[in-house]
């Protein structure tokens, strides 16, 4: 058998959930011994979190009821509509398992959309949903639900949660984004897991926050301890309190929980280099007369009753690494400085402003604090020759979602800062952002 042809039969296994110890041991050497086969490993586990809710319906309706798991076959030269088909039955099995109910206790700022294949809801507040995927849409948005043993998840900006039940433990699949959890005692022999496209988690009890995206995921822990498992080589450690390990495919680094460092209370952002592949906004690279800018976009900010979007325009700004969460610590000193201009003309009332500017808070081992938002008025900041503008805001300006819930911005740390306008694109450019204490 070739390697190609053995790889995509341990990863049929691995994602049919029929990978034994020799299997799991086998696909580890070969990940960690050859880069393409981690890239394709990261194909298959993207395209399995992607296919996992969308086709259950389709298969339903195509496929006889068993009892038995079928089998993933994953013939990447093939059709893929017989791929589709025959993917989606692995999710029958995990569906005809007892699946916990989740409750939905709020969505803020964006939309929450709960879907099984059959049935697709927008879920505002209050409504039990059983297991399927969850999809949060909006840059700003925060949704936190709750099992019925009390186990909370905050889930923050663009997030994609597959939610299951196997013999009655929790499995979740983040695709993306980010998810803060605060995990009960969970019973004996059966851990909560979570799975990302680099690393798996086992979770007994404790207050924890993960990132994930297709290359990387980043654990931070307030309290208790997480087993962290690298997929691509199977190392694996304990991420105790205050600690903060990180996952990715690069197998020649060691896998280590390290103490996580306090953020800086400055930090600063000019736009001369291209910014970041994950921040969102249209680079536009400096010129003799202009400096480099980043140009707001068009994101999905929630929706409506009858599922159309809400449109505002906006650039994202998080942590300069991919795989990091936080960068900076604010104080009740702390100040926002944004330098930016509205290329499209701007005249009180013209539907030009206000500007908003979205925080995305985290306390002390990275928990989720919840979403702040200051209002700035462009006019209230004087326009030099070529429309510039620089508006500095204290925190105090800063108003939580929640009040009830997240009421101060001090001694947190932010993991997303969004200059947004909640009208018609009106040419947001931001040319710096700073958070200073003056």
């Amino acid at each position: 058998m070739s390697i190609v042809a053995e790889l995509d039969a341990l990863l049929n296994r691995l994602v049919d959930d029929q990978l034994d110890e020799a299997g799991t041991s086998r696909l580890q050497e070969v990940l960690r011994g050859d880069a393409v086969a981690r890239r394709r490993y990261r194909h298959v586990m993207a395209l399995h979190a992607g296919l996992q809710w969308d086709y259950v319906a389709a298969a339903r309706e195509s496929l006889p009821s068993t009892g038995n798991s079928a089998r993933w076959w994953l013939p990447w030269a093939g059709a893929l509509a017989a791929s589709l088909l025959v993917a989606v039955s692995a999710v029958l099995w995990s569906l005809s398992a007892p699946a916990p109910l989740l409750t939905t206790v709020s969505a803020n700022n964006g939309s929450l959309i709960w879907s099984d294949g059959r049935t697709r809801r927008v879920l505002t507040g209050g409504e039990a949903v059983p297991a399927g995927r969850l999809t949060l849409e909006g840059d700003s948005a925060t949704a936190v639900l709750r099992f019925h043993d009390g186990t909370s998840l905050t889930l923050a900006s663009d997030s994609d949660l597959n939610v299951m039940a196997k013999s009655g433990a929790k499995h979740l699949h983040l695709q993306r984004g980010i998810m803060s959890a605060e995990v009960s005692p969970q019973p004996v022999g059966r851990p909560m897991v979570i799975q990302t496209a680099t690393a798996r988690l086992e979770v007994l009890g404790t207050v924890f926050t993960v990132s994930a995206g297709t290359g990387s995921t980043a654990l931070e822990v307030q309290h208790g301890r997480v087993r962290l498992e690298r997929l691509a080589d199977g190392q694996a450690v304990e991420v105790g309190e205050q600690q903060q390990a990180r996952a990715t495919l690069d197998v020649s680094r060691t896998l280590t929980a390290d103490l996580r460092p306090q953020a800086p209370t400055t930090w600063r952002v000019d736009f001369m280099k291209r910014a970041p592949t994950h921040w969102s906004g249209t680079w536009v690279p400096p010129t003799a007369e202009v400096p480099g800018v980043l140009r707001s976009e068009p994101y999905v900010a929630g929706r409506t009753e009858d599922g159309k979007p809400i449109i505002h325009h906006g650039v994202r700004i998080s942590a300069p690494e991919s795989d990091s969460l936080v960068f900076v610590r604010l104080t009740t000193a702390s100040q926002l400085s944004m330098r930016f201009r509205i290329v499209r003309g701007i005249v009180r009332g013209n539907g030009a402003g206000p500007l908003k500017v979205m925080f995305c808070a985290h306390a002390a081992g990275g928990a989720f604090a919840g979403t702040f938002f200051a209002t700035i008025d462009p006019l209230e900041y004087a326009a030099d020759a070529d429309g510039w503008r620089t508006a500095v805001v204290p925190m105090s300006a800063f108003i939580p979602s929640r009040p009830e819930v997240h009421a101060t911005l001090n001694d947190r740390t932010l993991s997303l800062i969004l200059p947004n306008t909640i009208q018609r694109n009106v040419g947001l450019e931001v040319a710096a952002l700073a958070v200073e204490i003056p």
